[in-house]
């Protein structure tokens, strides 16, 4: 496997010369010291600018329509522009914004221009270009892949578009710019006829100033209570009242829904300091989450506070879903672990809209009933018989909470729930398989497959196994395909992503499923790759079937299946002297078709030598062993 070495580090590795090289700067014309006199901006030598300036071959296949179909790529170039790194900003508790175009800064200095859709089976490819002197972020797959909504940057304002992939068309939905301070994305309805955004509200008022002619009008104020507060250093934090004042106002948008077809505009609520909005399958109910104050001069904005509530389509709050306090450390135990265990905790939890159907879908434990009184050994009473009574009492039996899966429809009252699925009171992840049929439960170290219509059929696909992390704050979903972090033989489900859900990916019979996982080389990990494997699992007898094992002289990665029995997958492919390139490949074959070509921009670092030897402490005689990384063309 080759050695990634990021490129600073790699600018570091051909900068620092010998020492007879830095005492004659003019051989490679590039002196530090006289770059450091002028106070400047200056070139790099030449072949780091070559390296950090070439293009890059992008070999990703990680955001596929619904169907896998078409892979969605964004094209652009590699290196942003200092002119827009520089675009004015301000920091706000650790939040970046361009106040100019009503966004943060990361959107700003996005250098993606372009919509790319790639057929890995036959090499089609659809161009959609941004409009002249704009970029685009966050592209996202409608639910059934006929369109993709992204935003669209022009200097001053960022729009929502969307692309109709049958005829290549883009629209722009809305003439009144998004707010994309806290909420840098858009997202469909699960019926696909709404996307969802948060813009800047209608008749908004000018921002705040600083009192009068710039001039500040109160001292900066902070209450030790007399006591430590104990503090990390934190690089960007409130400093007055003006700041908070700004931070509102540069937060508080307007939640809104606009048909897709017709581009008509909903607005949903009053404005607020929204942090993420999630709706419904059929835009009539919202998840918000709101920042709330009091804001902290202590913590950055991350560890404000936040209420998660969940609205009607006219912005009416039906149920508050949770609350987060303000977390500052060392002050009314903030970030303190919480006092009741995590099994005892009855709260609703990896709550999202249900994937299968109407309402929402939640983890929550409840208390086991309560054990029945066992009379004690003398037949008297604790409290009749004293404490030698209590010594000849039975043992009181003490019940685990159990955990369930419930849906929660409307109109979200209290007796609105029906249970799915009742389990051990470590319940975690819960996903669907792709036809609705069968629920995968994280339960106990152990995932657990529900026939959904028959809940009594179950089997248990055995401890380690695990399924994708999809659950963030609002049960956000990656694709899942590959690149699982564990490091065994279990392996991770498959999944597939499908509009804003996250599905596992079950064969065409209901039976099998795929799991993905990396053997360690273990003692030999200085001169063997890990080795990536794919297999296909009957869910009713556990017998697998092995799809892909990465040799140990190449490392082969699983990325994305292409179709639900995995006949067909991509794979990236690199070894030791060749970097990476994604390739498609056939099931239990060694047939494979080369997708993309990729090129070794750096060969002076790819090219390194690695050298590992043992050497000996001569005070003591300890050996240990020394990793050294020489340049391509040094010898002894």
């Amino acid at each position: 496997m080759s050695r990634r070495i990021p490129l600073p580090f790699a600018a570091l590795l051909l900068a620092a010369a010998p020492l007879s090289a830095q005492q004659a700067p003019a051989a490679n014309g590039w002196d530090p010291q006289q770059v450091l006199r002028t106070e400047t901006f200056v070139k790099p030598p030449a072949n780091i600018e070559r390296m950090i300036m070439a293009p890059r071959v992008d070999i990703s296949f990680t955001n596929p329509s619904p169907d896998a179909r078409w892979f969605l790529r964004t094209s652009g170039a590699d290196r942003g522009d200092i002119k827009a790194y520089g675009a004015p900003h301000i920091w706000l508790g650790g939040l970046q914004i361009d106040t100019r175009a009503n966004r943060a800064r990361s959107v700003t200095t996005s250098t993606r221009t372009g919509i790319v859709l790639v057929d890995p089976r036959t090499g089609a490819e659809r161009k959609i270009a941004a409009p002249a002197g704009t970029t685009i972020s966050s592209p996202v797959w409608s639910p059934r892949g006929t369109h993709v909504a992204y935003l669209v940057n022009f200097p001053t304002a960022s729009y929502v578009h969307v692309l109709d992939v049958a005829n290549g068309r883009s629209t722009r939905l809305s003439e009144r710019p998004l707010l994309a301070t806290l909420v840098t994305d858009v997202d469909f309805t699960a019926d696909g006829r709404h996307v969802v955004a948060v813009l800047v509200p209608a008749n908004r008022s000018a921002a705040p100033v600083l009192g009068g002619d710039g001039v500040a009008d109160g001292p900066d104020v902070r209450l030790t209570e007399s006591r430590a507060v104990p503090q990390p250093v934190h690089f960007s934090l409130l400093a007055n009242p003006h700041e908070k004042r700004l931070l509102q106002y540069h937060t508080t948008g307007q939640v809104v829904l606009i048909d897709v077809r017709t581009r008509a505009l909903k607005t949903v609520g009053a404005p607020a300091m929204v942090r993420n909005v999630d709706a419904s399958h059929d835009g009539q109910f919202l998840r918000v989450t709101r920042m709330t104050e009091p804001f902290s001069y202590l913590v950055p904005v991350s560890s404000f506070g936040g209420v998660q509530e969940l609205w009607d389509a006219s912005g009416k709050v039906v149920a508050t879903l949770a609350r987060t306090p303000l977390r500052e450390s060392g002050r009314d135990g903030g970030d303190a672990a919480p006092a009741v265990a995590a099994a005892s905790d009855t709260g609703k939890r990896n709550m999202q809209w249900n994937p299968i159907g109407p309402g929402l879908l939640y983890v929550q434990n409840v208390p086991a009933p309560a054990a029945p009184a066992t009379p004690p050994a003398n037949g008297r009473s604790g409290a009749e018989g004293g404490p030698s009574a209590r010594a000849g009492a039975a043992p009181v039996q003490v019940r685990a909470p159990r955990g369930q899966v419930v849906v929660w429809k409307a109109p979200y009252g209290p007796n609105d729930t029906t249970v799915l699925y009742r389990g051990g009171p470590q319940l975690g992840t819960v996903l669907f398989s792709l036809d609705s049929s069968t629920m995968f439960v994280s339960d106990s170290g152990a995932v657990i497959a529900v026939r959904v219509n028959n809940p009594t059929e179950r089997w248990n696909l055995g401890r380690n196994v695990s399924l994708p992390v999809t659950i963030t704050a609002f049960g956000g979903a990656g694709f899942g395909g590959g690149r699982s972090s564990s490091d065994s033989t279990a392996g991770t489900l498959v999944s597939r992503k499908v509009g804003n859900a996250t599905y596992v990916v079950l064969g065409t019979d209901g039976k099998q499923v795929a799991l993905t996982g990396t053997r360690a080389p273990g003692a030999n990990w200085y001169k063997q790759a890990p080795r990536p494997w794919l297999d296909r699992m009957d869910i009713t007898t556990k017998v697998r079937t092995r799809l892909m094992d990465s040799p140990a002289d190449v490392y082969e990665e699983f990325m994305a299946p292409l179709d639900r029995d995995l006949q067909q997958f991509i794979v990236t492919r690199e070894n030791r002297t060749t970097i990476t390139d994604a390739w498609l490949r056939t099931a239990s074959s060694t047939e494979a078709k080369q997708l993309t070509k990729n090129v070794d921009v750096g060969p002076e670092v790819s090219g390194a030598q690695f050298r590992r030897f043992q050497v000996t402490r001569p005070r003591d005689g300890t050996k240990y062993w020394v990793e050294v990384t020489l340049p391509r063309d040094w010898k002894p």
